[in-house]
């Protein structure tokens, strides 16, 4: 079933309490991220995406992964991924290398020491943008509400995401799916 087949014959409008939850959604989610984001760029210089990708490169790849499954892994057009690895190239952060028929991004020096620079800061970040203003709310029962809402996205059944070592939009890519990477669960990293 196509998505437009999905919405045909619905009419009707977003209630008024649904359209605030939408809203309030929408605000929090690219706030937090923004703040976070603003936090690590003013500590280190590196942008989201840089941090994206050098997370996933460092951490996951072990310092080099397969530019495509990085594409995959940051949910990245391959086009928009290649414009921003060469201006990481430029700024000395990553290399990149043949690799088969494909590319293989290797992470710098300079850009494994800002990924060790940015990971504190990330957490200060995170604790400040989004654990800490929850005060006195049920963080498990926030937790177990976004999970499901992130294995809907991947049409995951709830709770899916939850067995695999490292919670992934793209299941194809985890190991619960037969994929290469992994971060264990027990590990404090956040991507």
């Amino acid at each position: 079933m196509s998505t437009p087949d999905l919405y045909h014959g619905l009419v009707e409008q977003l209630s008024g309490e649904e359209m605030a939850l939408w809203q309030a959604w929408k605000l929090a989610s690219e706030s937090v991220r923004a703040r976070i984001a603003a936090d690590i760029a003013a500590a280190t210089g590196l942008s989201d995406p840089d941090f994206g990708v050098l997370t996933r490169v460092v951490e996951i790849g072990g310092g080099r992964m397969r530019q495509n499954q990085l594409a995959e892994l940051m949910g990245f057009h391959r086009s928009r991924l290649s414009h921003h690895l060469g201006r990481m190239r430029d700024r000395g952060l990553i290399t990149t290398e043949p690799a088969g028929n494909g590319v293989e991004v290797v992470a710098t020096d300079t850009g494994k020491a800002l990924v060790k620079q940015a990971r504190p800061v990330h957490a200060a970040a995170v604790r400040r943008h989004l654990i800490d203003p929850l005060n006195g709310l049920d963080a498990r029962k926030l937790l177990l509400a976004l999970e499901k809402l992130g294995a809907l996205s991947v049409r995951m059944p709830p709770g899916q995401g939850r067995e695999c070592d490292w919670f992934c939009p793209f299941p194809r890519s985890c190991r619960l799916w037969g994929g290469r990477h992994g971060v264990p669960r027990s590990s404090s990293r956040s991507l």
